[in-house]
């Protein structure tokens, strides 16, 4: 068996090697391109979101 450097491998070599799907692959490529930002208060934002969620579910259930 072959070891890949991982390391040293392309994107494209890294993809096939590890057999990632498309949405897998789009996701790569979008840490790659320098999509991802990190948050500046992880709490305040966790709190943000579940608020966005229970208001979210709270509007499904009346449905």
């Amino acid at each position: 068996m072959n070891n890949l450097d991982y390391d040293n491998l392309s994107i494209d070599e890294l993809a096939m090697a590890i057999n990632l799907d498309k949405e897998e692959r789009e996701l790569l490529d979008s840490i790659e391109n320098d999509e991802w930002v990190s948050i500046s208060n992880e709490k305040e934002e966790i709190g943000v979101l579940k608020s966005m969620i229970n208001k979210f579910t709270k509007s499904n259930k009346k449905k």
